[in-house]
């Protein structure tokens, strides 16, 4: 009976303690007295009655477990809005020349050109211009270059003895294009003869006018 007792006791010593307070006013003290150091087990303890401010740091810590694998992750969320646009940025340095491209196709020759200009010909003859007289000297173009674009005559006098008369392009018929040069020069000399050049240019041109000698 006896040890019945006091197995009874032994489990419910804490409420049996707090009753004995309560009824009798009492203090810490007999709380301390009827709850001897380390004498609290799990039995004592109302399930589900501690908090995480009724353990130490280190019960609390000791009830962390180790962090589990990372887990897979989420979709992507909305796309923001834009933001505003940047400052232009310096420009860069040129880069390297390029390699030379193949060479084009030929292209297709283009239209012929108007001919050039025809090559003039200078003819001369030399014919004496006896002193003290008038004579006259012609020159006639050669038949590859028929046409006569200018012409003149030149004394073979230092002096002031030769004078021209004329100088003009010869007409060697009525209404056809000059064929040559022809010239007169006067000499004064009263002693000397001189000589008298008349110089016909010449060209293969088709003559662009004709003249009627009167």
């Amino acid at each position: 009976m006896i040890e019945r007792y006091v197995g009874y006791v032994r489990r419910h010593h804490i409420a049996l303690a707090a009753l004995v307070i309560a009824l009798g006013g009492g203090s810490a003290y007999a709380a301390a007295t009827l709850a001897p150091k380390n004498s609290v087990g799990s039995a004592q303890v109302i399930n589900g009655s501690l908090q995480t401010v009724d353990l130490s740091p280190r019960a609390v810590a000791a009830l962390k477990g180790k962090r589990g694998p990372e887990g897979l992750a989420g979709p992507a969320g909305p796309a923001g809005p834009a933001g505003a646009k940047g400052n232009t940025g310096a420009q860069g340095p040129s880069g390297p020349v390029g390699a030379t491209g193949p060479q084009g196709p030929k292209g297709d020759p283009g239209a012929q050109g108007p001919p050039g200009p025809t090559a003039l010909d200078y003819i001369s003859k030399t014919c004496v211009n006896a002193a003290n007289g008038q004579d006259g000297c012609s020159v006639i173009c050669p038949n590859a270059e028929p046409n006569v674009v200018g012409g003149g005559v030149y004394g073979s006098s230092a002096l002031t003895d030769q004078i021209v008369n004329s100088s003009d392009p010869l007409f060697e018929a009525n209404g056809a294009a000059p064929s040559g040069w022809e010239a007169f020069m006067n000499n004064t000399s009263t002693d000397t003869d001189y000589m008298m050049t008349v110089v016909a240019i010449c060209t293969a041109a088709t003559a662009t006018s004709s003249s009627t000698v009167p």
